[in-house]
């Protein structure tokens, strides 16, 4: 597995893409540090960023920490790859009720896709409708 605090320049998840003018569930546009490949949870104040259209996945994570911030609060995911999510804490009830945690943090390998709440964004069990 990738460090997750590697400074070099990675490609990560999603298709690079403008910045949306709105949130369309069905192309969720999210995003991404620019320097690290990590999905952003907020836009634009910490890091050099990129857009991208994160189509559903499936992947196993690690959940890394929780924390708050200035209006969400959120889990902390990293897949194999190296690469964090964000997510919020109405998603992690979703996953423990619908996939459970392993010992040490670990997901199943489900479906995962974007989601955005108020300014917010972060990943989510996928559900297709």
């Amino acid at each position: 597995m990738r460090d997750p605090m590697n400074n070099e320049p990675q490609e990560g998840r999603g298709v690079p893409t403008d910045s949306p003018s709105r949130w369309d569930p069905a192309k969720p546009v999210v995003p991404f540090d620019a320097d690290r490949g990590h999905m952003l949870d907020y836009p634009g104040w910490r890091h050099e960023q990129s857009w991208r259209l994160l189509e559903p996945f499936d992947a196993s994570m690690t959940v890394l920490n929780v924390e708050r911030g200035r209006s969400a609060a959120r889990f902390w995911l990293v897949d194999d790859g190296g690469f964090r999510y964000p997510m919020f804490l109405t998603d992690m009830l979703t996953l423990l009720l619908n996939y459970g945690v392993m010992a040490g943090g670990r997901t199943p390998r489900i479906c995962w896709g974007a989601t955005k709440r108020g300014a917010n964004y972060g990943i989510t069990p996928f559900h297709a409708a």
